[in-house]
């Protein structure tokens, strides 16, 4: 009788999880509605004329240059899709829904099974995830992200069976994945710069090191062969936008430590009262530090950039040409990245977080929206192997719900989503 009740118990889960497409999808008229979303009029302009543009060239679509900076692995999906079913808009969309909501049940997945976590807190956080502001709204548009994130998601389930149980095949899922994510979107490169400390952290051995790393190093060939295509990170049509403003941001390590500020307070609430209500001198050298950070860099007044942290730090006094929200954010985000480090040096969550944080210094624009919801599933994966939520620690999480809902009833949050 136990598997019965799990699979009713998952069916739940599923009932729930898709509950808000379902919604969402309806209000917008079955998709024939587009969604008011942040780069939601990248989906004409780009992708879908790079969509039709593939399904023209079947079989053999040429990769050397077309309307979009992202890797091709998603306009080449649905050119498929869009063969087999039509290229309307609304069915295109309803399939990037499907895509959105198997990832959000991965994401279940990982608490479940990788962390063996009981599925009301696996639920909390999981809808946590799915309601972020930065992941819904772009469920219905033909954006690129949602798929990029169904197989970065797929890669992390992978990646911890893998060093769970140390198990091949899941090294193989793993990098297979990881590949997918690659192709997707080029800028999940930090997915391998993570995994890579996860396999000389938890293999002795020489040869089971070398497999596992090899097999990580063949997911990026394909990847590697698309750049050298291009001569750039992006097709040739766009890299005089994407690649001549910034080599070395080092403003964008400032804005991870804010949106690690931000949650990790929130998501690690117990540690972080432990750290504020008993601070030893690694505390307080790491929040010396953060503040030393923007003292010698300040963040400065980006007007370009776009987000709610963005949006709250131009309504707010300066300091040092640093708006008063990342005086407190960024040295709060330093506490966080040394403790996580002190407590989880071995852990998939903190690696994943300095190997993101290394790949977002190239970037010329720092939109909160390809840093969140990344960071905020850092933070959770960083955290203690609990199996479940305390109560304090459930609130804190139906409130950021909560809180991202009421901020995209906004008018200016669904105007922009951002």
């Amino acid at each position: 009788m136990a598997w019965r009740s799990r699979e009713w118990g998952d069916l739940a889960v599923w009932l729930i999880l898709i509950a808000p497409f379902l919604l969402v999808a309806h209000l917008l008229n079955d998709l024939h509605t587009s969604i008011l979303t942040f780069h939601g009029t990248d989906e004409g302009i780009f992708h879908f004329p790079a969509i039709l543009r593939f399904a023209a060239q079947l079989p053999t679509p040429q990769l050397g240059n077309y309307s979009s900076a992202t890797t091709p692995l998603f306009h080449l999906v649905f050119s498929v899709i869009g063969e087999l079913i039509g290229f309307d808009l609304y069915k295109l969309r309803a399939f990037n829904a499907l895509f959105s909501f198997l990832a959000t049940w991965v994401y279940y997945r990982i608490w479940t099974e990788q962390f063996e976590m009981d599925r009301r807190s696996a639920l909390l956080i999981t809808m946590l995830f799915l309601i972020s502001p930065y992941f819904f709204g772009v469920s219905f548009i033909l954006l690129t992200d949602n798929l990029a994130w169904l197989f970065c998601l797929l890669t992390i389930y992978n990646l911890l069976a893998g060093v769970r149980t140390g198990s091949m095949r899941s090294w193989c899922m793993a990098s297979l994945c990881l590949c997918l994510a690659l192709l997707t979107r080029q800028t999940l490169s930090w997915l391998m710069l993570g995994a890579v400390p996860m396999v000389l952290f938890h293999f002795q051995k020489t040869s089971d090191r070398v497999m596992r790393v090899g097999l990580l190093g063949l997911a990026c060939l394909p990847l590697a062969v698309l750049i050298f295509k291009w001569h750039g990170l992006v097709p040739p049509s766009f890299q005089t936008a994407h690649e001549a403003h910034a080599f070395l941001n080092l403003q964008a390590i400032e804005f991870v430590l804010a949106v690690t500020g931000l949650y990790f307070p929130l998501l690690q609430s117990r540690q972080f009262l432990g750290l504020v209500r008993h601070p030893d001198r690694m505390t307080i050298g790491a929040l010396l530090a953060g503040l030393s950070l923007l003292v010698i860099l300040p963040v400065g007044q980006l007007a370009f950039n776009d987000g709610f942290i963005w949006r709250i730090s131009r309504s707010m006094p300066y300091v040092h040409d640093s708006s008063l929200i990342f005086w407190g954010l960024v040295p709060i985000g330093m506490l966080g990245v040394v403790h996580m480090l002190r407590r989880t040096p071995t852990g998939l969550g903190i690696w994943m977080l300095l190997a993101f944080t290394v790949s977002m210094l190239p970037s010329s624009v720092l939109f909160q929206k390809y840093f969140d919801p990344f960071i905020p599933v850092f933070i959770l994966l960083a955290g203690e192997n609990r199996r479940q939520l305390a109560p304090g620690e459930s609130g804190i999480v139906i409130a950021l719900i909560l809180g991202f809902i009421a901020y995209a009833l906004l008018p200016y949050g669904m105007a922009h989503s951002a």
